[in-house]
Parts: structure tokens; C-alpha cells; sequence
């Protein structure tokens, strides 16, 4: 058996967004004991886990590897942190 076959899907994720410097994502919605939850978490148990996320990123969790799933993480997560700062900018220049 492979050493990827034998680690928890989560912490080959965690493992994953690590590597790509995008622990960001789950750092800033999830607390330790949650981190700690996700890196012994099996595929199905992310659901709940991850509960909060877009309902597409969540449809690629059925069926994405965890590298590609850890792509598509920090993409959305940097697709909404843009999205947040240009509704700050037009809240500001409308009070202007």
C-alpha cells in the first residue's frame, strides 16, 4: 500500500495547501481542534467540516484529488477575499 493510500484524505489536503502556501483558506475559517478534525478526516467527513464553502468547490470534493481539490480551495478562497475587497471599494466611494 502506498504511503498517500494510507493518510487520511484531509491530511493529504492540509499536506497539499501547505506545499502551495495556501493554508489560508482553513486558517481563516476553521479553529485548531476544527484543523486538527480536517487532518484525520476521511473524504465523506469533510462535508461537514468544510460546511460553509461555495456549493461548487463542495462538488469537487466528491470526486477531485487533494491536490487539485487544494487548488481549487485557495482559488476560491482568493476569488473571495477579491470579490469582498472591491464590495469594501464601492462602499467607500459611495460614501464619498
Amino acid at each position: 500500500m502506498s504511503e498517500a493510500a494510507e493518510k487520511p484524505f484531509g491530511l493529504r489536503l492540509y499536506e497539499e495547501l501547505r506545499e502551495l502556501g495556501g493554508l489560508e483558506p482553513i486558517t481563516a475559517t476553521l479553529n485548531y481542534a476544527d484543523i486538527q478534525r480536517l487532518k484525520a478526516a476521511r473524504r465523506e467527513d469533510l462535508v461537514e467540516i468544510l460546511r460553509g464553502s461555495s456549493d461548487e468547490l463542495m462538488r469537487h470534493l466528491a470526486q477531485d484529488p487533494p491536490e487539485r481539490f487544494a487548488a481549487r480551495m485557495i482559488r476560491s478562497f482568493e476569488q473571495r477575499r477579491a470579490g469582498n475587497a472591491m464590495l469594501v471599494l464601492f462602499g467607500l466611494s459611495a460614501l464619498g
